[in-house]
C-alpha cells in the first residue's frame, strides 16, 4: 500500500482490505459478545480461553499475531482472557507480550476461541475443546477448521 501511494496510485481496495483485517479481532470479539448475551451467559468476569495465538498453525511464530488483539477486545467487555498454544514458546510471547501461556483445566471456560487451528488440535477432534468450557459453554471456531454442526459460532 505504501508503494502504491508512493507512486502516485490511491489503493482503495488494499486500504479497506486491510482496515477490515485490521478490525476483526474487535468483530469476531463483538460476535462472542452477542452469541454469549443470546444463550444466556453473563459478559462481565465471563472465562475465555483462546486456543492458539501464532500467527499461522503448525508454526512457531508469534510476530504479526491478532490474537492479542482479540484477547484486549475481550478483556474492555470485562471477560478474563486465559491464551494457550501447544506451539508457541512461552517464554517469547512473556518476553514480548507480557502474558503467559496456560495449560487450561477442563470444565472452566464460558467461551473457547479457536483462533489458531493447529493439526494436532484439529487431529484430536472437537470434544478435547469442548472439555475445557463449563456446561453450555460456547466453542467459536473462528477458523472454520471443524464441521459448521461440531462449533457454536464460526466467522
Amino acid at each position: 500500500m505504501h508503494r502504491a501511494t508512493a507512486a502516485g496510485h490511491i489503493p482503495d481496495l488494499i486500504r479497506i482490505g486491510r482496515e477490515i483485517n485490521n478490525g476483526m479481532a474487535r468483530e469476531s470479539a463483538n460476535r462472542l459478545v452477542r452469541a454469549m448475551t443470546k444463550a444466556g451467559h453473563q459478559i462481565l468476569n465471563a472465562r475465555v480461553l483462546i486456543q492458539g495465538v501464532t500467527f499461522k498453525e503448525n508454526c512457531p511464530d508469534i510476530r504479526n499475531t491478532k490474537v492479542f488483539e482479540l484477547a484486549t477486545a475481550l478483556q474492555e467487555w470485562g471477560m478474563e482472557v486465559d491464551i494457550s498454544d501447544s506451539w508457541a514458546d512461552p517464554d517469547e510471547v512473556d518476553h514480548e507480550y507480557g502474558i503467559r501461556l496456560i495449560q487450561a483445566p477442563k470444565g472452566t471456560y464460558d467461551a473457547l476461541i479457536l483462533a489458531v487451528p493447529h493439526s494436532n488440535t484439529i487431529s484430536a477432534g472437537s470434544e478435547p475443546l469442548r472439555a475445557l468450557l463449563k456446561q453450555g459453554g460456547l466453542l467459536f471456531d473462528l477458523k472454520a477448521a471443524f464441521p459448521k454442526e461440531l462449533s457454536d459460532l464460526r466467522l
